[in-house]
């Protein structure tokens, strides 16, 4: 069973692992490593594990030592650390109002699923761990990253569970948004997370960028930008009714304050994303309601890294 692309099911999401191939057999062409990871390895930074406790020796970190040992045993010792053969992947997918728009295929929110869940097959398939942050206007809900089809399958469960609430609950003061978010994925990111942002990045501020700043310092960031063309240019000149699902009005295009205000909304956005990548706070690439999902992630990935 399909969906109208208003909300997505389950069985749609499940049967994406078998397009989900061709995303990682393009990455190959233009990766040569054989580290453990396969195309999520080009993005710098892995998770690191402790693997042992030994004499402390010069040139050793002083924020490895370990204080407990040190203190039974009377000498310095430190702590020993391996990279991780499995990568941490986080996917944090905006399901909040704005995201249920969309005049081209589907809603932005699930174009953000369905590429959020191809990106949860390639990582499995590749032998990282996958995890998620989902969120909309009221609540969110933190999957720690775990390994397997079953990981892929308890985020899947969580992501069809939000999806459908966007169309059918429209609120006018939300209590969360991404930025909010940012700060609670600290708090489930370890050292070496790769973290991709599926949003349209709604109104960002400057705690915005603090906080992607500080996930930045010990992980990679990947902001994938869910928009709709009709986002970008506005419609003919003419009157619209828009609403949000409670409140109605008119949008007049055909005044020039109001076009260019339309437009200066989406670049807004888009110059944000694009100064953090300036920056190197966070890869970016574009991703519209009516292109092809596997392609455009195929070659933003290939961009990004």
């Amino acid at each position: 069973m399909t969906s109208s692309g208003i909300t997505v099911t389950t069985d749609e999401l499940i049967q994406l692992r078998s397009r989900s191939k061709v995303l990682t057999n393009k990455a190959k062409k233009h990766i040569h490593s054989s580290n453990a990871g396969g195309y999520l390895s080009s993005f710098k930074g892995r998770g690191m594990e402790f693997d042992e406790v030994r004499i402390y020796e010069q040139g050793d970190d002083i924020r490895h030592i370990d204080w407990r040992v040190t203190a039974r045993t009377g000498k310095t010792h430190s702590k020993l650390f391996r990279e991780e053969r499995e990568r941490p992947i986080l996917l944090i997918v905006d399901q909040s109002q704005s995201m249920a728009f969309g005049t081209r295929v589907a809603f932005k929110s699930v174009i953000a699923a369905k590429a959020a869940t191809l990106l949860a097959w390639a990582a499995i398939d590749k032998g990282d761990r996958v995890g998620a942050l989902i969120f909309n206007d009221h609540q969110h809900t933190e999957l720690r990253p775990t390994s397997g089809k079953k990981a892929v399958l308890r985020f899947i469960k969580t992501l069809t569970h939000y999806n459908p609430d966007i169309a059918h609950a429209p609120t006018i003061q939300p209590a969360t948004s991404w930025v909010d978010t940012l700060a609670k994925a600290q708090r489930i990111c370890k050292p070496g997370t790769l973290i991709f942002i599926l949003s349209d990045f709604r109104s960002p501020d400057e705690s915005a960028q603090k906080n992607l700043s500080l996930l930045r310092r010990h992980n990679s960031i990947v902001n994938i930008f869910i928009y709709d063309a009709l986002e970008e240019t506005p419609p003919p000149a003419g009157i619209y009714p828009i609403t949000n699902g409670i409140q109605r009005c008119h949008l007049d295009t055909g005044n020039k304050v109001t076009r260019q205000r339309y437009t200066d909304q989406f670049r807004y956005r888009q110059n944000f994303l694009d100064e953090l990548k300036n920056k190197g706070v966070a890869k970016f690439f574009k991703l519209a309601t009516h292109e092809n999902i596997e392609q455009t992630l195929s070659s933003g990935l290939a961009q990004a890294r």
